[in-house]
């Protein structure tokens, strides 16, 4: 694994995975409530669309690619899964929700719902408390900064969020800040 350019340009913004069985970053010790709302996203870049692996995993739930179809894995999914289509090239805005109100689960691709299930059950604590980047077979890009919240954002938030990122080639002058005014960011405030 190594620092690369960003989404928008930025110098050393997304980390490089490699495709080798060491190519992962593992965040250990992470203090999320998964009993409760949450929202993962990330941008993600892949190199290497023939292959199926896993590229972040959060104890049962795993999001993974294979050509250009995204899938969310979780056990409570029933053997079934949510599933997505990318564009073939260039970064995307990738992630998962969880409101544990209503027990829905949603994938997330590019400020859009791509899929949803309610499930039958609430998700559990399983699996090890910790974030796993990247993973072996995966090359491809993930930035550095990951988007962790507690609670279920709404559509116009995740585009909000997608909007606030200046890819290269787009002619909006916004670069990418995230304010999070209403939202509690966890993972700072357990450090």
């Amino acid at each position: 694994m190594s620092l690369s350019l960003g989404p928008d340009g930025t110098q050393n913004g997304s980390y490089f995975f490699q495709g080798s069985k060491d190519s992962v970053i593992l965040f250990s010790g992470i203090n999320l409530n998964i009993f409760d709302s949450i929202t993962i996203l990330c941008w993600f870049y892949i190199f290497d669309n023939n292959v199926e692996t896993v590229f972040l995993q959060y104890q049962d739930t795993k999001l993974s690619v294979n050509g250009t179809t995204v899938t969310l894995m979780n056990s409570k999914l029933k053997g079934l899964s949510l599933t997505g289509i990318l564009a073939d090239k260039g970064w995307t805005l990738v992630g998962v929700s969880y409101n544990e109100t209503s027990a829905e689960a949603q994938l997330w691709i590019d400020g859009h719902v791509a899929n949803s299930r309610i499930l039958t059950t609430k998700l559990d604590s399983k699996g090890s408390p910790s974030l796993t980047l990247g993973g072996y077979k995966f090359k491809g890009k993930i930035t550095q900064l990951m988007m962790l919240f507690n609670l279920t954002l709404t559509q116009e938030q995740v585009r909000e969020i997608k909007g606030r990122m200046k890819l290269p080639g787009e002619t909006e002058s916004r670069m990418f800040k995230i304010r999070i005014l209403l939202c509690y960011f966890r993972i700072c405030a357990s450090l």
